[in-house]
């Protein structure tokens, strides 16, 4: 089975590509900043010329659902959706701060910490063990002020992990916490490693499977431009 995935929920584009059969597998990691839309076309159609297969040759597809930036994840949920419908092919879904859990090198929790929009982030906790992660919440969105009180609290009870994109906008207040443990830089973002790992234990547990109509992207809240109208935050 040949799979080919992707993941735009971040200023990174992140690819991945599994030949079953062939024993082969590749992955690609580009930030193009706010880019997805113009340069995501050129990008997949590079990386399978690198991989000697058309589009067409694809059995199945997975894709990064989010939650991240709303604009840049739709781009790729769309660019998926499309193919599958054309060809008539599955998706497996990859909630994308899975694809952060597992760039933790060794067992333990791990709290993926997304940065949304104007001091909100998207947060989630994981175990690692033996290679495998394991969500132990649904994802939140929380503002600094209860994203701090939250990690406080997870440290209470041993070491925490921190890993993602809203690490910058917390560090200075968390790095004095001793059981406060913060991956380096590398580790903030998916890759298309992990992208594909998580894509083949989905398709052989035969979870997350969807088809180009039912396959949805994983908001956790509203587009701020709601939540503005409504008052929810501040801006």
């Amino acid at each position: 089975m040949k799979i080919l995935s992707l993941d735009t929920s971040s200023e990174r584009i992140v690819m991945g590509y599994v030949d079953e059969e062939r024993g082969i597998s590749s992955d690609l990691n580009v930030t193009s900043g706010n880019k997805h839309s113009v340069v995501l076309m050129n990008i997949v159609d590079s990386f399978l010329k690198a991989m000697n297969v058309k589009l067409e040759d694809v059995d199945l597809f997975g894709c990064g659902m989010g939650p991240g930036f709303f604009t840049a994840l739709r781009v790729g949920i769309a660019t998926v959706k499309s193919f599958a419908f054309v060809l008539k092919k599955k998706i497996i879904g990859v909630p994308s701060t899975d694809l952060i859990a597992m760039n933790l090198p060794m067992d333990g929790k791990i709290l993926v910490v997304v940065y949304a929009r104007r001091d909100h982030f998207y947060v989630s906790l994981y175990e690692k063990k033996d290679g495998t992660i394991k969500r132990l919440t649904p994802h939140h969105f929380h503002d600094r002020i209860r994203l701090i009180r939250y990690i406080d609290d997870l440290s209470k009870e041993g070491n925490i992990y921190l890993s993602g994109s809203g690490i910058p906008h917390v560090m200075d207040e968390l790095k004095s916490r001793e059981k406060v443990r913060i991956l380096d830089e590398s580790a903030w973002y998916g890759s298309g490693m992990n992208l594909n790992k998580l894509v083949l234990m989905y398709h052989e547990s035969g979870e997350n499977l969807y088809d180009a109509l039912s396959f949805l992207p994983l908001y956790v809240q509203k587009p701020f431009v709601i939540l503005k109208d409504e008052g929810e935050v501040e801006v």
